[in-house]
């Protein structure tokens, strides 16, 4: 229901706000579980999901500027990191083009395609 949500209208998780939670989500399910609750978040494709509506959301973010606060630097630090994880080490192939999409999003959304 979410993704499908995501998807249709991805400026709905692209508020600052959500996709600053989005990111920390990400990273927390990335780096602070056990093992137990690794293979749970893998049984039922958690992290194929975040990764996914990042990467619908990222179009409607604004790209990273010169004039960006330091939160927002650390949200684009924070998941540039994720994601390049995803697509170097350890994420599977929908994870990988997730990011990816989310990346390419980020460095040229969506506004500037328009202007």
């Amino acid at each position: 229901c979410v993704k499908t949500m995501i998807a249709s209208f991805p400026a709905l998780a692209a508020t600052k706000e959500s996709f600053k939670n989005l990111v920390e989500f990400l990273e927390v399910v990335r780096t602070d579980v056990t093992p137990e609750a690794k293979k749970e978040l893998e049984e039922y494709g958690i992290v194929t999901l975040i990764s996914d509506i990042l990467a619908k959301s990222a179009s409607s973010m604004p790209g990273k500027g010169n004039g960006d606060d330091e939160e927002t630097i650390s949200i684009y630090e924070t998941l540039r990191s994720q994601l390049l994880r995803l697509c170097k080490n350890d994420g599977t192939p929908e994870q990988a083009r997730n990011s990816v999409h989310a990346l390419s999003s980020l460095v040229n959304p969506v506004s500037q395609h328009l202007s």
